[in-house]
């Protein structure tokens, strides 16, 4: 059991206190809402194309460290990158994945400029990118 103070739920207009994020009954709503993982495109396609990208990128394509367990879209399909494209996908770890999702978020164009970059050098990106932009200042 958590020591913390009980917040409200973030629906607003809720009165439910919860540890954290949303109550039961408006967790379970945002999740039918979602939608299952075949109908956001997650098909037997794309699972066998997520093994062949993370054979390929061992290692985090971000940090060069760590092994990586997820299958980025280098261009978010949102912003008109490929899903199926294997020059737009990277294997990267987690933490560099959570780090490029912010950095999206504060910079639409950081994919495009990213996919760009490795273009440059015949990749889908550079290999060791977080460093690069962490030694440019832009991190």
């Amino acid at each position: 059991m958590s020591t913390r103070p009980l917040r409200p739920c973030v629906q607003p207009g809720c009165p439910a206190l919860v540890d954290h994020g949303r109550c039961a009954q408006h967790a379970r709503q945002q999740e039918q809402q979602r939608g299952s993982a075949y109908t956001r495109g997650y098909t037997r396609r794309h699972q066998c194309q997520r093994v062949l990208i993370l054979a390929r990128d061992p290692l985090c394509r971000g940090c060069q460290q760590a092994v990586s367990t997820v299958d980025d879209h280098i261009v978010p399909i949102e912003q008109g990158g490929s899903a199926t494209d294997e020059m737009n996908q990277q294997g990267v770890c987690t933490e560099c994945h959570g780090w490029k999702i912010v950095r999206e978020q504060r910079d639409p164009t950081f994919g495009r400029r990213l996919r760009e970059a490795g273009q440059a050098v015949g990749q889908p990106a550079p290999y060791g990118w977080r460093q690069l932009l962490a030694f440019q200042g832009a991190a």
